[in-house]
């Protein structure tokens, strides 16, 4: 005798499920190692199944787009989602008997060319590693060669003063130097950091109205800057970068000029949080499997290219900083609030730090 406890709510809302522990199996305990045993043959009848069905393809059409497609092995007989739109299916144990013979091998043997990619010795850790190294060529060498560069420069050549004078002096510079990196993320990447990591990456985040999303960005954003000066005051100063001595544009274009850099600090904040929460943080945890490895990594990757802005400031602030952002983003996987605090400190570090 058993009783499933939770199944009429998890059946009325499958959403449910995680909120009240999933559907129970409740048997007498004396009834607990029987019960444990007929689970085992079922397991294991579905595992001898699976391997039957290794090499066995059917070949059925999408209910939702009406494309012909395939499955093989473990699908059959379970809930996939299509190829073609995306939408969720019921692979059926035998394909469609309208097709004909012809339809069914030009169907399987597509979906046996999308599947190439992830067999034999190429696997798909194999191209999570490629795919990693690609955005961190895109994303993230470039800006630790120049920051490094910087910081090498600063250590040979300064007095304790300002450092990369020559470049960060000038405001243009940076707003230019933000605005490339911003395009290259937000536009060349758009579609391994879309459609291949942020959204799969945001099925399990916590629900959010724009406006508690809002708040607790600039909470977010003006603790971590509190965070930053006090920092920044406890330690000495001169091995931070200062904004203090450069040259900033006339009033008549001060308008201007701050409306360009609003600008750019927003699709910069946006493409670094892309970077190195989203998409580093969902890649490192596949890649490694433990959440608070990819939340100290990315932490770290992020701190060692502000490392121009001095051993201290850069490197140990923006680590902190980034440790921070990365718990928020691994408890909640919402990253529209950490676009909001990022933009809000880089505005206040540049008027303030």
């Amino acid at each position: 005798q058993c009783f499933l406890q939770n199944e009429t709510i998890v059946a009325m809302d499958w959403f449910m499920a995680n909120a009240v522990g999933g559907i129970q199996l409740q048997v007498a305990a004396t009834d607990a190692q029987r019960a444990q045993n007929i689970l085992g043959e079922i397991r294991n009848a579905r595992k001898d199944r699976d391997a039957q069905n290794k090499d066995h393809w059917v070949a059925f059409q999408c209910g939702r787009c009406k494309q012909a497609i395939a499955f093989a092995g473990a699908s059959l007989g379970r809930v996939e989602t299509c190829p073609k739109c995306g939408k969720y299916v019921d692979v059926p144990q035998h394909s469609d008997p309208t097709f004909d013979e012809a339809l069914v091998a030009k169907t399987v043997a597509q979906a046996k060319d999308g599947t190439k990619l992830f067999s034999g010795s190429f696997s798909k850790t194999t191209y999570l590693v490629g795919e990693f190294f690609l955005v961190l060529c895109f994303a993230y060498f470039r800006d630790l060669y120049f920051a490094v560069q910087s910081y090498v420069h600063f250590v040979w050549n300064s007095n304790g003063a300002t450092f990369y004078s020559d470049d960060l002096s000038n405001p243009e510079y940076d707003v230019g130097w933000l605005w490339q990196r911003s395009i290259i993320v937000l536009v060349c990447m758009a579609p391994i950091l879309f459609l291949n990591g942020l959204r799969r990456n945001e099925k399990g985040a916590t629900e959010q109205s724009w406006i508690v999303a809002l708040f607790l960005g600039i909470l977010l954003g003006l603790v971590t800057f509190a965070f930053e000066w006090l920092l920044s005051f406890s330690l000495d100063r001169s091995t931070w970068g200062s904004v203090s001595d450069r040259t900033w544009p006339g009033a008549d274009s001060m308008m201007a000029w701050i409306a360009t850099v609003l600008f750019v600090l927003i699709a910069n904040s946006a493409a670094e949080e892309l970077v190195m929460r989203a998409y580093l943080i969902d890649r490192l945890e596949r890649l490694i499997g433990r959440t608070w490895a990819a939340v100290s990594i990315s932490s770290l990757m992020f701190g060692s290219y502000h490392i121009y802005q001095g051993f201290w400031g850069g490197l140990v602030g923006a680590s902190l900083t980034g440790v921070i952002f990365g718990v928020y983003y691994a408890s909640h996987r919402k990253l529209f609030p950490l676009i909001v605090a990022h933009t809000i400190l880089n505005l206040l570090c540049i008027f303030f730090l």
